[in-house]
């Protein structure tokens, strides 16, 4: 027999835990580890599950497949006179 425990919480018990949270980690620090934890992992996880491209080149010979292997992500390089 299996046996299950039903746990109920209030919901000020809920926003308890979710003002502590933040009160120690701040707003902007959880963003930066979410956003951190995003290019670090989530990106290459994307690519390595839709790795085969393929493009199609209209009133073309036919298709090309590319094939994505490793996410790299470099240092932001701002160009602001390239639109002016």
């Amino acid at each position: 027999m299996i046996t299950y425990t039903c746990y109920y919480y209030r919901q000020e018990d809920c926003w308890t835990v979710i003002s502590s949270f933040f009160e120690e980690k701040g707003l902007v620090r959880q963003q930066l580890d979410s956003f951190d934890e995003f290019v670090q992992n989530t990106m290459q996880e994307l690519v390595d599950e839709n790795s085969n491209l393929v493009l199609q080149h209209v009133g073309g010979d036919g298709d090309v497949t590319v094939k994505c292997l490793r996410v790299c992500v470099d240092v932001a390089i701002v160009l602001a006179d390239l639109f002016l």
